[in-house]
């Protein structure tokens, strides 16, 4: 906030401030996460074309089968080198509704009742306020100067989540195909029961089904503001969906999220043990597993998992375990999103 104002000054008084052009570079995957590397490039060159003419050192296999290369294009200045200057502006922007709102809270009124102007595109309101003051739009640019590749081809690689949306199913339907009605979650449940709720039905449908696709709630506050399928070929293609995850919960201030999904899991071993290189679903002692996880933001996360027997077309399902554990490698992109609302 010091250095908004300093610029304020500078750019009234003396002109545009001096800008430098960066392409911030970065490898990302379940298991992998390297430190970003910022090189100068043309001011001229938007990102894709950044990205394509990237030669990169040699890679080991893992890397270049699981891997994507992320390059954001990035504009800064001496006084924030480490800042994109369009996300300082947003933080800017956030502290001061922020600050705002306070005042308002301070002298017992409220910002939804003042006196809006005619320039409002982004329907900007107190009841809607995002968690870090920013409005939704100043989220949503990252993305647009943004380019992802694939490690092994080069080629460009975007993931796709879809909303879950449609006409209301008749509950004569769902009686008649899981034998028990599918009730709507109470609203006034938390997430963590809200969580639990949709494992037990999730057991439902997968007994029947034989199968449960990536199901992701986003909420804020225990009300669900969303709902996502994902549907994966692989993991890097898992991963590069949970940051279009993370860029949704950016955009709508979901402060919680729920994931039901079917899973492969292995003990954890030694650091000497041949296996603790190996995914769970490389390892010959892996284990499927049904599983309902919930993460909030500040730390707290459970699990319910329900052990998965298969024999033929038949599914069998384990008793109902429930943990207190810490969050899934998968989820790091919403972990470092609200971590960046704080910052």
């Amino acid at each position: 906030m010091q250095w908004v104002k300093k610029a304020r000054n500078h750019i009234v008084k003396q002109g545009d401030l001096d800008t430098y052009s960066q392409a911030r570079l970065r490898v990302v995957g379940e298991v992998l996460h390297s430190a970003p590397i910022d090189i100068e490039v043309d001011p001229g060159a938007p990102v894709e074309e950044i990205a394509r003419r990237i030669n990169l050192p040699a890679i080991g296999s893992r890397t270049l089968h699981e891997g994507t290369l992320v390059v954001e294009r990035r504009w800064t200045v001496d006084g924030l080198p480490d800042d994109e200057l369009l996300d300082a502006m947003a933080h800017c922007f956030g502290m001061l509704s922020q600050l705002l709102l306070e005042a308002h809270q301070q002298c017992s009124a409220s910002m939804a009742t003042c006196e809006e102007t005619a320039n409002d595109p982004c329907g900007w309101g107190a009841s809607e306020m995002h968690p870090s003051g920013r409005l939704a739009c100043m989220w949503a640019g990252r993305e647009a100067r943004t380019s992802r590749r694939n490690l092994s081809s080069g080629a460009p690689i975007r993931a796709t989540v879809a909303s879950v949306a449609g006409p209301p199913i008749d509950g004569e339907d769902l009686r008649n195909r899981y034998g028990l009605a599918i009730d709507p979650l109470p609203e006034t449940a938390d997430a963590f029961e809200k969580a639990r709720l949709l494992h037990e039905q999730g057991r439902r449908l997968l007994l029947i089904d034989k199968h449960h696709v990536m199901l992701v709630w986003l909420l804020r506050e225990g009300s669900v503001l969303a709902q996502r399928l994902i549907e994966p070929d692989d993991h890097r293609e898992s991963y590069l969906a949970m940051e279009l995850i993370a860029a949704e919960v950016n955009r709508l201030g979901a402060d919680e999220m729920i994931v039901s999904s079917e899973a492969w899991e292995a003990e954890i071993v030694a650091k000497d043990d041949p296996r603790v290189g190996l995914r769970a679903t490389e390892r010959e002692d892996r284990r499927e597993s049904f599983l309902t996880y919930v993460i909030q933001r500040g730390g707290r996360a459970e699990t319910w998992r329900s052990a998965i027997t298969r024999a033929e077309d038949d599914v069998q399902l384990g008793d109902i375990e429930h943990l207190e554990a810490g969050t899934p490698p998968l989820v790091r992109p919403v972990i470092e999103a609200w971590a960046e609302w704080d910052s």
